[in-house]
């Protein structure tokens, strides 16, 4: 049966999401192909570069951005406002600030590898994580999945130390946006990781 949201507009690089997605049902779409889609159901924003700490008023002491690409990305935001939303890495950064949250411009226990994530369905996910920053969640988002891994966060007010209480927001869920950020790279695995993310998609686009 065709889902619902079948048509899939990717926005950056790939990294290969072109050909993940229809392994679960969905046609995908990128900006040589666009074109030719008989009409646009989701956005998905990929991963990359660091967002420009000026989307979230921050001065620049970690980031490595490019701006060109977040100038293209915020338009396409714009435009696309009416669309179920998908971030991945970068792309739910952008996402989470778009929708009035922060960021910490860097921390530790993130940088490569896989780890365990904690989600609200009290179960746990092994994730990739190939990311330096930390999305900080505006107050009406919607956390669905989290790590306790950083023992630092930094931003342009200095360096802290993770506090006992303090995760680190892996999946958010903006509501009136319907935007769903997925920190990890579903389109890099491992498959834990790549269903959890396809299965919050059928859970939380409408």
């Amino acid at each position: 049966m065709p889902k619902k949201y079948e048509n899939v507009y990717i926005v950056g690089p790939t990294f290969g999401l072109d050909r993940v997605f229809p392994r679960y049902g969905y046609k995908a779409w990128t900006e040589y192909t666009i074109g030719d889609a008989p009409v646009i159901d989701m956005v998905c924003w990929t991963g990359g570069s660091d967002i420009s700490p000026t989307l979230y008023n921050q001065k620049n002491v970690r980031s490595y951005p490019n701006p060109d690409r977040d100038r293209r990305e915020v338009d396409i935001w714009t435009k696309y406002r009416d669309k179920p939303k998908l971030g991945i890495c970068r792309g739910a950064q952008l996402l989470n600030v778009l929708n009035g949250g922060s960021m910490y411009q860097d921390c530790d226990r993130h940088g490569g590898g896989e780890h365990e994530i904690s989600t609200i369905d009290k179960t746990q996910v092994i994730v990739c994580s190939i990311h330096h920053q930390l999305m900080i969640p505006a107050t009406d988002s919607k956390l669905i999945a989290w790590a306790e891994r950083s023992t630092y966060r930094e931003n342009d007010n200095g360096k802290f130390p993770r506090l006992p209480d303090e995760v680190d927001p892996e999946v958010l869920y903006y509501e009136e946006d319907n935007a769903l950020c997925f920190q990890a790279h579903p389109e890099f695995g491992p498959k834990t990781c790549t269903d959890y993310f396809f299965q919050l998609v059928e859970e939380y686009v409408r």
